[in-house]
C-alpha cells in the first residue's frame, strides 16, 4: 500500500487563465473551491450530483480519470471542457489532452495522474444524467457547453459518456449549432447521429437508450435557450 495523503497532489488553483486540479483532491473538494468561483460552473453541477456525500468525500479526481468508468459524472465534463492532464511515469512527467489519455491505453501504463487542468472561461452550461433514482449510477450523462454572444451560438461542446464507445463528442452536431441564433435551440429538433449507439444496460436496450438520449439533449438544448425544459 502506498500512502500518497502527503503528497503535494490535493491543491486546487484558479488563476485568472487557468484551473489546475490536484488529483487527489476529492469530488467534494473540487465542489467547494469551484462554488466560490462560479457556483453554476458544470464541474460543481455534475460532481455535486455524484453518488452519496461519503462517496464524493472519497471520490478522487485522479482515480475518477485513470478508471474512468461508463457511469462517471468526472469524465464527460472534462472532456467538454477539452482539459489537459499532467502523468508522471519512472521516465518522465509528460501533459497530455485528457481526450489522447482517455483513447488511447498506452498512456495508461506505468502512469500516475497527477493533475488536470483546464481553462477559465464562464461557459453557459447544462448537465443531464440518465437514472432510475437519485442514488443509481447514471445509463449515461449528456454535457453541454455553450459560449453565447448577443444571443448567438459562437461555440458549443456536447460530450456523451455510456455510448458503446464508452464516450462521444458531437462534433458534427457542434458544427451545424454554431453561429445559430440561441433562441432557435427549442426548435431545433437534434438528432442523434446513427454512428452514436447505445449497449444494453439494466436501464434498458441500447436502442431504447438512444432515444432517450435524443431527447434529453433536446431537452438541455431548450434549456440553454431559456425556454421550458
Amino acid at each position: 500500500l502506498i500512502d500518497l495523503s502527503n503528497m503535494p497532489y490535493r491543491d486546487i488553483l484558479v488563476d485568472h487563465k487557468r484551473v489546475h486540479i490536484g488529483s487527489i483532491a476529492t469530488y467534494n473538494d473540487v465542489v467547494r473551491v469551484l462554488s466560490y468561483e462560479n457556483p453554476d460552473h458544470i464541474l460543481v453541477t455534475s460532481l455535486s450530483q455524484a453518488g452519496s456525500t461519503p462517496l464524493r468525500n472519497r471520490f478522487t479526481v485522479g482515480g475518477g480519470i485513470a478508471a474512468f468508468p461508463v457511469w462517471s459524472d468526472l469524465m464527460g465534463p472534462l472532456l467538454a471542457l477539452e482539459a489537459d492532464v499532467t502523468l508522471v511515469s519512472p521516465t518522465e512527467e509528460k501533459t497530455i489532452p485528457l481526450a489522447r489519455y482517455a483513447d488511447d491505453s498506452s498512456h495508461r501504463q506505468q502512469t500516475l495522474v497527477t493533475a488536470v487542468a483546464f481553462d477559465k472561461k464562464k461557459w453557459h452550461s447544462a448537465y443531464h444524467r440518465e437514472t432510475r433514482t437519485v442514488v443509481d449510477y447514471p445509463a449515461f450523462t449528456i454535457t453541454v457547453l455553450a459560449d453565447i454572444k448577443d444571443d448567438t451560438i459562437q461555440e458549443i461542446r456536447m460530450v456523451l459518456v455510456g455510448t458503446s464507445s464508452k464516450y462521444t463528442r458531437l462534433n458534427q452536431l457542434e458544427s451545424e449549432l454554431t453561429g445559430l441564433p440561441v433562441s432557435g435551440l427549442a426548435e431545433t429538433g437534434i438528432s442523434l447521429p446513427e454512428d452514436v449507439t447505445f449497449p444494453n444496460r439494466k436501464h434498458g436496450s441500447g436502442s431504447y437508450l438512444k432515444e432517450v438520449a435524443t431527447v434529453a439533449l433536446n431537452r438541455k438544448l431548450t434549456e440553454l435557450s431559456g425556454g421550458p425544459a
